[in-house]
Order: C-alpha cells, then sequence, then structure tokens
C-alpha cells in the first residue's frame, strides 16, 4: 500500500469524526430522540448537498476507474468527477470544522458511548478498505473507508439506532436510582417550571427570590429532560433542601408528563404558551395541552394548602384553558392563579419605567394584587396597595418573569423586603438580552439563545427604547 493511499485513509478518518461530532451535537440537542432526528434530517436536508454532490462524484469515479474501456470517455469522467470530489470534500471538511456554537456538545457518558460507537465502525472500515488496498480488490472494497465518509452522516444515524435498545436500560436504570433518591426526601417541595419561553429565566429569577427564605435546588442551565433533572438529583440535591425547581421542557405531546410523572412537583409555573416547535407538535393547542400536563398532574393530587398553580394570564390560549378547568370542576379544590399585566389577574404589573444611571440601567415596576387574601403577608397589614421593586434587568417580558417569581414567593411567604433584595441582586441569564458594554459609544444587546419570534420582536422593540441612548447598539438575535 502507497503512502498516499494510507493518508487519503487517514484523511477520511479525521474528516469521519469531525462529522460525527457534529452529529452527536445535533442529536444531543434533539434529546437522541429518534423520530425528532428524522424531523431533523428533513428541515436540514440542505446541509448535506455537498455530501450528496461528493457521494455522486466518487460513484462516478469509481466506475470511470473500473468499468469504463474507452480512454477518452473514462479520462473525461476522471477528470471531472475528481475536480468535483475535490471541491466538495473540501466543502464538507470546512462546514464540519469546530466553531463556537450557542449551545455546545457536551461529553455526557452517553454522548461518549455513541462517539464511541461510531470509531469502531469507522475503524472496522477503514481496516477493511486497507485490506483492499493491499489485496487488490475491487475499486470499491479499496474506497470504502471513503465511501463512508462520504455518507458519514447516515452511518451517525445507524450508530444512534444500533445504541438505541443499550442507551434506553442504561436511562431507565438510572432514572429509577434518581427516583428512588427523589422520594427519599420526604419534605421536599418540589416546583416544575416549563412554557413555550422563559422557563429558564424564570426558573433562576424563582430560585432567587425562594433563596431569601428557604434552601433551594435548581436544574442547572437548561437541563429540561428526565436524565438532566436525574443528574441533578444524583450531583446536586442536598439533604438539607426544602426546595427542588425543575425545568420542564418538551418537544413532543406527552413529555411534561413523563417528566412530572417522574418529579411529582407540588406546584408549578407556565410562563407563556406559543408557536414553539411545530415540526413536532404540529400546532399551538398541542402546544398548550402539553404544557398543562403538570397541571393535569397536581389537580389529580390529594389538595393541599402549600400547592400553588400559578400561570400566565395574559395569554388568550391559557384564559381558555382554565375556563374549561372551572367548566368542567375539574380544579379538585385546587386554585389556578394568573399573573401578568392586566388587572384581572391575581398578579398583575404597572408603572415599568426604566432609568439610566451611568452606563448603567434601572427598570422600576410595580405589582398589585387583586385580591390581598390570597396571602398571609404583613406589609398589606398597614393598609399598603402596591408592592415597588427595582431590577437591573431590562425588557418587558423580563419583568414578567420577574413577576412570576415575585408571585411565587408572597405564595411562599417570602418577606417583601426580602423579595426586594434578591430582585436588586439578579443578574440577566446569559445571552437572553444580556446587556454588555462593548466602550464608551456602543452597548450591545447578547440575545443570541432567543430562537423564537416572540423573543425576536422582544428584542426588536427593545431596541426601539433603548437605541436613542447611545450612539449605536447592536443587537445578536437567533
Amino acid at each position: 500500500m502507497s503512502s498516499f493511499d494510507l493518508k487519503i485513509n487517514i484523511y477520511c478518518f479525521i474528516v469521519s469524526m469531525l462529522i460525527t461530532l457534529k452529529s452527536v451535537h445535533i442529536m444531543q440537542l434533539n434529546s437522541y430522540n429518534i423520530d425528532q432526528q428524522i424531523v431533523w434530517y428533513k428541515k436540514n436536508w440542505k446541509k448535506f448537498i455537498s455530501n450528496i454532490v461528493l457521494f455522486i462524484s466518487s460513484i462516478f469515479l469509481i466506475i470511470g476507474f473500473s468499468s469504463i474501456r474507452n480512454y477518452y470517455l473514462n479520462y473525461f469522467i476522471s477528470m471531472t468527477s475528481t475536480f468535483m470530489v475535490v471541491l466538495s470534500s473540501l466543502v464538507v471538511l470546512i462546514e464540519n470544522l469546530p466553531r463556537k456554537e450557542k449551545k455546545k456538545l457536551i461529553f455526557t457518558k452517553r454522548a461518549i458511548r455513541l462517539i464511541v460507537c461510531n470509531v469502531i465502525i469507522f475503524l472496522l472500515l477503514m481496516y477493511l478498505s486497507i485490506q483492499g488496498i493491499k489485496e487488490n480488490s475491487s475499486p470499491f472494497m479499496q474506497a470504502l473507508l471513503y465511501i463512508a465518509y462520504v455518507i458519514a452522516p447516515i452511518i451517525n444515524f445507524i450508530s444512534l439506532l444500533i445504541m438505541a435498545p443499550i442507551e434506553d436500560k442504561i436511562r431507565a436504570k438510572f432514572k429509577n436510582k434518581s427516583k428512588l433518591a427523589l422520594m427519599a426526601h420526604k419534605n421536599l417541595h418540589k416546583i416544575a417550571v416549563t412554557g413555550s419561553f422563559g422557563k429558564t429565566s424564570v426558573k433562576h429569577f424563582l430560585c432567587e427570590v425562594l433563596k431569601e427564605k428557604y434552601n433551594v435546588t435548581m436544574t442547572p442551565g437548561s437541563y429540561n429532560t428526565p436524565m438532566g433533572v436525574a443528574l441533578t438529583i444524583k450531583n446536586d440535591l442536598k439533604n438539607t433542601d426544602e426546595i427542588f425547581i425543575t425545568e420542564f421542557g418538551a418537544r413532543r405531546i406527552g413529555d411534561v408528563k413523563e417528566l412530572s410523572e417522574f418529579v411529582e412537583p407540588d406546584s408549578c409555573i407556565i410562563s407563556e404558551v406559543g408557536n414553539q416547535h411545530l415540526d413536532t407538535f404540529h400546532n399551538v393547542e398541542n402546544v398548550l395541552n402539553t404544557k398543562f400536563e403538570v397541571v393535569d398532574f397536581i389537580l389529580n393530587k390529594p389538595y393541599t394548602n402549600d400547592s400553588f398553580i400559578l400561570v400566565n394570564g395574559d395569554n388568550e390560549l391559557i384564559k381558555k384553558k382554565i375556563k374549561k378547568y372551572e367548566d368542567d370542576n375539574a380544579l379538585n379544590g385546587h386554585k389556578i392563579y394568573t399573573f401578568g399585566e392586566n388587572a384581572d389577574n391575581d398578579f398583575y404589573v404597572i408603572n415599568i419605567r426604566v432609568n439610566r444611571v451611568g452606563r448603567e440601567f434601572l427598570t422600576n415596576f410595580d405589582v398589585v394584587l387583586k385580591d390581598k387574601s390570597i396571602i398571609n403577608h404583613k406589609y398589606f397589614e398597614n393598609g399598603n396597595d402596591i408592592l415597588s421593586f427595582s431590577t437591573s434587568l431590562i425588557g418587558k417580558h423580563n419583568i414578567l418573569n420577574l413577576l412570576s417569581s415575585v408571585a411565587m414567593g408572597l405564595l411562599f411567604n417570602v418577606d417583601y423586603k426580602d423579595i426586594s433584595f434578591s430582585l436588586k441582586r439578579i443578574e440577566q441569564v446569559e445571552h437572553r438580552l444580556e446587556l454588555k458594554n462593548i466602550n464608551e459609544d456602543v452597548i450591545m444587546v447578547d440575545d443570541a439563545y432567543n430562537s423564537n419570534p416572540i423573543g425576536a420582536k422582544n428584542a426588536v422593540l427593545l431596541l426601539n427604547d433603548y437605541n436613542s441612548w447611545y450612539g449605536r447598539t447592536w443587537i445578536s438575535s437567533i
């Protein structure tokens, strides 16, 4: 075997590994769900045009070398195919080079197992290809690793299928172990936070508010799957914790139900419901019903006076859903509390105003309770009607996210002064309308994590409010 053949095989193996890392990253973002991964392939098939061109060119090149005896035709096919192979191969390489991602690949044990499975397959194909070159067998055999590199995304998906039954068993065992550990915390109050958008921010804000009175642990970052919750139980939950805040993500009908049956939440917040993940949900009604799977779970539990359901009352879909519960007499003694801007909510915000202090911003707002008797708070005993707060966060939707945390904090009897202090301390969640001072003339509003129409609209509205305060303002919104 020539050194050139060896170099080609090594090149193919390296690029195959780059493609594998990118594929595993996508699979991780899709929660390693096979159906979800297929949907992603259908939506993003254009990303593989270079692979398709490379595959077709490679087949023509192999046929030209092995089957066509006419010198001129063979020469033409070989030159054309070689040019296309080199060009498309470089495109594939460049497309799969490591780059900065909004959400990086996390090398979990599952990701590593999937990568190892791919490595074994490609090493096997490399061995067979080298043997084919040594034995001067058919061109297809000699080019086996090259063909595999061309169709690497397909091989990556096959690896996902191979590992699926193994991972299901590992996942079930780990979940059961975490479930037992969670059940051992007899006096732990579990709060689920879900919604189409804002749930990660609400989770962080709520944790800061409740920490003023309780020992609290929350799922970190965007951990919002059963395995993410299970990992948090294993690594972070302490015997002294009194409240466990979990974020419930969903891409399919039944996802929130699965998380609810795993965590068994006592209270919940639904931040918002809208058009998100419609590739798997198909319509917003399915999104709504899925988010309310956690409400259904809590309503089916025996009522206790420390169980709270808090939802965005400005959302018309949510309001209709609440009305249906009431009409069907399905509340079982529970009450669904609402928050928002409208005065018909149980907790509503008024007088949102923004002041600039140097290069910093300060947002002030007031919270009103429609019925002050729903909470037991000394502040209202003195005839006060309004709770005033200030925060360094910007954007009306952030204030609504804070409002949900304030409302839940009040329901949990956290003192008003402590809530006020916690709001002043809260910092913006990274890449979610995060203010960054670039220089004296420029401030950047980093909204790079945003991926939904409502979030993009909020970002643009925010620019309209703040753009005149500096020479220029840039926004990063994906």
